[in-house]
């Protein structure tokens, strides 16, 4: 009868423990750095009057939602300098709007759809750095 004889396996095994220890850690990570790709590419394509609107692009720190899946929010924060909500302003501009009140009552504003056209545009990049960073840090861990 052969014998086979697997040297290592432990020193395996105890790395594939450290990376199953590590993977929140890891993934908190890679999702925070595409974040920040999402947040900067916004940022680029904002519309700019007074660059309120543009410098209220913030990102979330890493939640689990009820499914246990892991994301983070990009979002537009705070005021403009005439105390408009930016998050409203952003909407407007996203899917166009019509004035309320007034002489110009019936006046519509198209839409210019910056936020998801940039997210399409830059959706499959971004995939593909995800990617590479969890290759990477399972990479650094199972050296």
């Amino acid at each position: 009868m052969a014998t086979i004889t697997i040297e290592g396996i432990d020193q395996y095994m105890m790395k594939l423990n450290e990376l199953g220890d590590k993977t929140p850690e890891i993934i908190d990570k890679v999702i925070q750095d595409a974040g920040e790709k999402v947040a900067d590419a916004i940022r680029s394509n904002t519309p700019i009057n007074t660059g309120d609107l543009r410098n209220s692009v913030s990102l979330s720190e890493p939640f689990t939602d009820k499914y246990g899946g892991r994301w983070v929010k990009v979002y537009f924060d705070g005021y403009d300098s005439k105390g408009v909500p930016n998050s409203l302003k952003a909407r407007a501009i996203e899917s166009g709007h019509s004035i309320g009140r007034g002489p110009n009552a019936d006046k519509k504003v198209g839409k210019h759809p910056f936020v998801r056209k940039t997210v399409n545009r830059i959706k499959g990049s971004v995939t593909d750095f995800i990617e590479k960073s969890v290759e990477a840090e399972i990479e650094k861990v199972m050296k």
